[in-house]
């Protein structure tokens, strides 16, 4: 039902004509609008609470230097009185079971479920100048990744060492293959202490709030990042030849001499030399436009097939000089790029290949 209120001026002519809704609509409008201010302001206050205590209890008040134990012991107590806190506010147990706000609340749950320094991934927010149990000073995000970050950090407790320090998301199953990674270093630190064998080393490991924290000796660059640095120049032959035979040696340590991992090896290799990467990577399901029952199946006189025949060359072609070191290695390389598996390189042959034989000799 609609009114409509006429006005009209002193000689009677209508002047105005206002079209409102019946009043029942309009205050069940106001009401809405009034219902929905109060949910607001309640998010905020619940926003505010958050930002408080954290601010207020587990920054300033912890003290920089403590013990390890009174550490553990205050974050239980955090908890605690967390849970209490939130036990004993009707009016966000109020705002939980409201409907109309149903799915936030979930998602408000599911953040206080876990430390409150923690982002919807389970990343630890951290940032420079943070410190990590009262002893690592970080000083820059050195990488993230499905598991975790790595930060670089300054090791107070080894006069100012940098190190760098993997930390896990808070996720259990993340955690659970930290665990597991962790044996693995440890077996390796057990059986190689001196580090001959030069694999990484893990310096300890501790829990931060929930992140299983692994301490690293901090190395180089990855071989991306530094031939970037290095303005994609390619590597020395020599360094080549090293870094190919502890490959082919490790690989092949593990029972992975698999022909995937031989290909695999020998895209590393020209990369290696040339600077610059061979095969782009692309999306997976684009394969089945060119593979058929595990088979490269396309047509030669199709635009791709002319693609290919216009735009491909020898391998040697790449070769940048034409002396006797460098066409062992193109020789190794070609043999690793072998099209048919059953005909490719297998890495025992490989680590008996003319090319390392200057290393044999060392």
């Amino acid at each position: 039902m609609k009114a409509t209120v006429e006005v009209t001026n002193g000689r009677g002519d209508p002047t105005v004509v206002h079209k409102r809704t019946d009043i029942v609509n309009h205050i069940t409008s106001l009401k809405n609008l009034i219902e929905a201010g109060s949910l607001n302001e309640r998010d905020y206050r619940d926003r505010r609470y958050i930002d408080e205590y954290r601010n207020d209890y587990c920054e300033r008040y912890v003290p920089r230097h403590y013990h390890r134990d009174v550490e553990s012991s205050y974050r239980i107590h955090c908890r605690k009185s967390s849970v209490r806190s939130r036990r004993s506010s009707p009016k966000r147990k109020r705002n939980r079971h409201c409907s109309s706000n149903q799915s936030r609340s979930k998602s408000h749950r599911r953040k206080r479920s876990r430390s409150i320094e923690d982002d919807e991934e389970g990343h630890l927010i951290c940032q420079s100048g943070d410190v990590l149990r009262a002893r690592y000073e970080i000083v820059d995000t050195l990488g993230e990744g499905a598991f975790g970050k790595v930060v670089e950090c300054i090791d107070h407790g080894m006069g100012g060492m940098h190190v760098a320090v993997k930390i896990i998301k808070n996720v259990g199953r993340y955690r659970e293959a930290a665990r597991s990674e962790i044996q693995v270093l440890e077996h390796l630190n057990s059986t190689d202490p001196n580090s001959v064998f030069r694999c990484v080393q893990m310096l300890e490991w501790f829990d931060h709030h929930g992140h299983v924290c692994i301490v690293f000796e901090l190395l180089g660059l990855s071989t991306y990042d530094f031939i970037k640095e290095n303005s994609f120049l390619p590597f020395q032959i020599d360094h080549i030849r090293q870094m190919a035979y502890q490959i082919c040696q490790s690989i092949n340590s593990l029972g992975w001499s698999q022909p995937c991992d031989v290909w695999s090896i020998g895209c590393i290799l020209i990369e290696y030399y040339l600077g610059f990467t061979v095969f782009q990577t692309s999306l997976s399901y684009r394969k089945h436009k060119y593979f058929h029952h595990n088979q490269l199946d396309w047509e030669e006189h199709s635009s791709a097939g002319r693609y290919v025949r216009r735009r491909c060359k020898p391998l040697k072609e790449f070769m940048l000089c034409h002396d006797e070191e460098h066409e062992k290695l193109f020789d190794l390389i070609r043999r690793m790029l072998e099209y048919d598996p059953v005909k490719r390189i297998t890495l025992d042959e490989a680590l008996q290949h003319p090319f390392f034989d200057l290393l044999k000799k060392k």
